[in-house]
C-alpha cells in the first residue's frame, strides 16, 4: 500500500515547484529524488492521488487546484543576499524574498535562477553598478567571457567575468580604474551561476 504521507509530500512538492517556476511541473525523476521513492513508482503514486481526489492526472502531468491557477507568464525567483562586485565577502545563501519575474524576459533556456543585488564598483564597465539586481542562471559551468557568480575559497562570493590565459581560468573585474592586481582573482573558486540580465528597473 502506498504511503499517504509520501502522497502528501508529492503534492506539496509539485505545488511548490510550480509556484516557483511559473507553472512548470517537476519531472518524475525530480519527484522521486525529493520524496525518496523509485522513479518507476511515481506514475502509480500520481494515479492513486487522483483517485483520492488530490488532483487530476492525465497520464503525463499531475495538476492540483493550486497549479491550475498559476499565472504561467511569470515565475518566482529568489532574491538572495548581496554579492560584491569588488573584494569578495563571505557568501550569504539566505533568501530575502521571492520576486515575480516575466518568463518572456528569460527566454527558452530553462533552468533555475536566482537574483543577487550587486555591491561595489568592480563591474561598472560591464554595466553593473552597486545596487543593481542581477539575474543569474544556476550552473556549475560557464564559458570564457561569461559574467559569473563565483564562490572563492569555498566561502566568499563575488561577481566577475570569467577569463583564461596560459595559466588557466581566473576572475576579472571590469573597472579600468583599478590596477591589474585588484582586478584579477586566481586560485580556488567555483562557479555558482552565470549572469544573464541586469535588472535596474527592479532595484530598490
Amino acid at each position: 500500500m502506498r504511503s499517504k504521507d509520501k502522497m502528501q509530500k508529492i503534492k506539496e512538492f509539485i505545488e511548490e515547484y510550480a509556484g516557483e517556476s511559473g507553472g512548470d511541473l517537476p519531472s518524475y525523476g525530480e519527484i522521486a529524488e525529493k520524496v525518496g521513492i523509485r522513479e518507476e513508482s511515481v506514475r502509480n503514486y500520481l494515479e492513486e492521488m487522483e483517485l483520492r481526489g488530490m488532483g487530476t492526472f492525465d497520464g503525463g502531468e499531475f495538476n492540483t487546484s493550486f497549479t491550475e491557477k498559476i499565472d504561467k507568464s511569470v515565475m518566482l525567483i529568489p532574491l538572495m543576499g548581496s554579492i560584491p562586485c569588488g573584494e569578495p565577502t563571505e557568501h550569504d545563501p539566505g533568501v530575502i524574498k521571492l520576486l515575480r519575474f516575466p518568463k518572456e524576459l528569460i527566454g527558452d533556456e530553462g533552468g533555475k535562477y536566482f537574483i543577487l543585488r550587486a555591491s561595489g564598483n568592480s563591474m561598472v564597465d560591464a554595466g553593473i553598478k552597486s545596487g543593481d539586481l542581477v539575474l543569474v542562471r544556476q550552473s556549475v559551468a560557464a564559458r570564457e567571457g561569461d559574467i559569473v557568480a563565483a564562490l572563492v575559497d569555498n566561502h566568499e562570493s563575488t561577481l566577475k567575468r570569467l577569463k583564461r590565459d596560459t595559466y588557466g581560468y581566473y576572475l576579472w573585474g571590469e573597472n579600468r580604474m583599478w590596477s591589474k592586481k585588484l582586478r584579477m582573482i586566481r586560485g580556488n573558486f567555483s562557479i555558482q551561476g552565470v549572469a544573464v540580465k541586469v535588472i535596474k528597473e527592479l532595484a530598490g
